[in-house]
């Protein structure tokens, strides 16, 4: 079950991220882009966004800075055949400049973004966690000393829901249409939540 989950969502995100660019020009993603940020402000403060903002734009610097995109100069220069190494130079180029390609990087450039909103709240998540799992472990003694079963059902059906949980976030990180701010909070409480509920349902084996 959880790799059938895993597999569609994997699935899923590679079909969303050939075919997204091509539907939907560069300056839609920057103006989804730009709306959410908007949104971000007015719900979370000001600060809040300029963080998310700042934490995307250095993300996509380190992935602009791996890219390998020779220059069709020093192709020419290195190559035994200049010309062949100039044409395939200019091709390579031709090629990532293309609409297809400026709208993957927008496209991605919006998951880092909203991505950065993720990672925002999971530093203030921290307490809530440790509070949540601490209830769990609690909830196994109580059940260990009134001398209770376990359920193994409910601890793979809550593991199944967080892990399905975090594709359908994968996915939505991709998804064009408008999102509220709210939801990039939700996300960690949700999974936090069914992690310590599988906690407490946990049944090892002796």
């Amino acid at each position: 079950m959880i790799r059938i989950v895993a597999t569609a969502c994997l699935t899923a995100l590679l079909a969303a991220v050939l075919y997204l660019p091509s539907a939907h020009p560069p300056a839609h993603f920057f103006q989804q882009m730009l709306q959410e940020h908007q949104s971000t402000a007015q719900i979370w403060g000001f600060p809040s966004a300029e963080s998310i903002a700042q934490r995307a734009l250095s993300m996509q610097a380190n992935v602009a800075s791996s890219k390998p995109m020779p220059l069709p100069a020093a192709a020419a220069a290195t190559s035994p055949e200049r010309p062949v190494g100039h044409e395939m130079a200019q091709v390579q180029l031709r090629l990532f400049g293309s609409t297809y390609f400026r709208s993957v990087e927008a496209l991605l450039l919006l998951a880092m973004y909203r991505a950065s909103a993720i990672f925002e709240w999971i530093p203030r998540c921290i307490p809530l966690a440790l509070v949540l799992v601490l209830d769990g472990l609690m909830l196994r003694v109580v059940k260990a000393k009134e001398f209770r079963h376990h359920n193994p059902e409910r601890f793979a059906l809550h593991v199944c829901f967080g892990i399905f949980t975090m594709c359908a976030s994968v996915l939505v990180l991709v998804w064009p249409g408008p999102v509220h701010p709210a939801t990039w909070a939700a996300i960690p409480v949700i999974v936090i939540a069914l992690g310590a509920r599988a906690v407490a349902d946990y049944h090892r084996r002796p």
